[in-house]
């Protein structure tokens, strides 16, 4: 999977690097650094598109159509893609300013389990314990009390149960399980190449990943183990599984294949059985979408879905599909599909470029991730809840020029923290958090990675 995510983001972030060298600046290991393990699979989507023969690598490949920014569209004559407004999706409101560069001083690393660091202090009225993966080792941080300790030695790719008492990590060997605090780790699956360890909302099961072939999109298995002492049983081949509110299904997407209907996204119960798949089509109610006077209607459009998630009451699942044009960009939609009945429908144009999307854990709000031919990585969210207002998720977006990545909610839903890091010095990554109320992202931990630079894969997770 490691090798998967190189190879693609070598190919997003050429134009930036390219940049980097104009000024003068000497070339970093920049190009192994991915938003999350969760975007890996995504943004290989806007490669296979581009080719019917064999298919790059995801979150990696022969070539890739780079998605200009809504500047660079407008450069080429492309439209600005707007947001629809749905009665289940508010449109767009205003955005504040972009908040400036912070000069940041150098957080000290930690390399036992007894060491403690402190935080810039602007965490104060955050609660919980947000981890991330530096130097190969999970750290715990208290945002309240800026205190910084290793958590879990030699491990990654963490989620915390929804109730605090759990942490669910990877190793190379498999999938672990230890107290939140650390303590009580042991290995639950033995199988080699896991990720994304995702809990079921009452805790009791786990689903995950396990990626066979890093150079094709969706070509893994899907995996559950009930807790605490079931085994391990493959439900599925495909990719970004994602639980049911109540924890009996999981929704997935299958890997492409030739033709414009590219992948379908399939349901099955957590056993593995009574698959099907009630979404393999475009929406029939998906406008025209394309450059003005060579625009394509939804017959025409190639259709490639990825990250679903749910509701909170398991009514609908909402998936972005990328919808190439293969020229000069591709266009991201979102549509709401139906696990009863089957189908989907058009809710709206999402800005160009998504690449991963989280629902938060009271499942009113999806956060995206969105990258650009420049090279940068964005964080918008989105309303799920029909009587959410326009904007109410506004404070939930990032305007600053920068590798903004790695996202996690807030326990509460609230506030979302982040790495980001500036693209002029992208080995300096703060800890950064997004809340209502905020004119500019606090810095919860100044430059975290300190001389060492990034770990190649970044992650975060956020427990109460």
């Amino acid at each position: 999977m490691i090798q998967h995510i190189r190879t693609i983001l070598l190919l997003a972030i050429l134009p930036w690097v390219a940049l980097l060298v104009a000024c003068g600046s000497a070339p970093v290991e920049v190009a192994e650094v991915t938003p999350s393990p969760a975007a890996t699979i995504q943004a290989t989507a806007r490669a296979t598109v581009t080719t019917t023969t064999s298919v790059p690598s995801p979150t990696s490949a022969p070539s890739a159509t780079l998605v200009p920014t809504r500047a660079a569209a407008t450069a080429t004559g492309a439209p600005t893609p707007t947001t629809a407004t749905t009665a289940t999706l508010a449109e767009t409101a205003a955005l504040p300013s972009v908040a400036p560069t912070v000069a940041l001083p150098t957080t000290n690393t930690a390399t036992t389990a007894t060491d403690t660091t402190t935080g810039s202090g602007n965490g104060a009225s955050v609660s919980g314990t947000i981890a991330f993966v530096r130097g190969g080792n999970i750290f715990a941080y208290q945002p309240q009390t800026g205190a910084l300790r290793v958590l879990i030695e030699n491990g990654r790719d963490m989620q915390f149960s929804r109730d605090g008492t759990q942490l669910a990590f990877v190793r190379d060997d498999g999938l672990y399980l230890a107290a939140a605090d650390g303590t009580n780790q042991r290995r639950v699956a033995e199988q080699t190449s896991v990720r994304r360890p995702r809990w079921t909302d009452d805790g009791s099961k786990l689903v995950f990943e396990r990626v066979l072939d890093p150079t094709r999109i969706g070509g893994g298995e899907i995996w559950t183990i009930e807790l605490p002492n079931g085994a391990p049983a493959k439900i599925a081949n495909g990719a970004d599984p994602a639980w049911a509110p109540d924890g009996k299904r999981v929704a997935y997407v299958t890997a492409p294949t030739a033709g414009l209907r590219r992948n379908q996204l399939r349901l099955t119960n957590w056993l593995g059985e009574r698959d099907w798949g009630p979404v393999k089509t475009i929406p029939a109610n998906t406008p025209p979408i394309g450059i003005p006077g060579n625009q394509l209607t939804a017959a025409n459009l190639e259709h490639l879905m990825f990250a679903p998630v749910w509701t909170s009451d398991g009514s609908a699942i909402y998936v972005p599909s990328l919808v190439a044009m293969q020229v000069e960009t591709d266009f991201t939609i979102l549509e709401r599909a139906d696990p009863i009945n089957g189908n989907s429908v058009f809710v709206a144009e999402l800005q160009p470029g998504v690449i991963n999307a989280i629902t938060s854990p009271d499942r009113r709000a999806i956060l995206f991730t969105r990258g650009s031919a420049r090279g940068d990585i964005q964080l918008f969210a989105r309303p799920m809840d029909a009587n959410s207002t326009a904007g109410q998720y506004s404070w939930a977006e990032t305007r600053e020029v920068a590798l903004n990545q790695a996202p996690a909610w807030a326990p509460s839903s609230d506030a979302v923290v982040y790495f980001r890091c500036p693209l002029d010095d992208p080995n300096r990554c703060d800890l950064a958090l997004l809340r209502p109320g905020l004119e500019q992202p606090d810095v919860l931990l100044p430059d975290v990675f300190g001389a060492a630079g990034p770990d190649r894969e970044l992650y975060t997770a956020w427990s109460q």
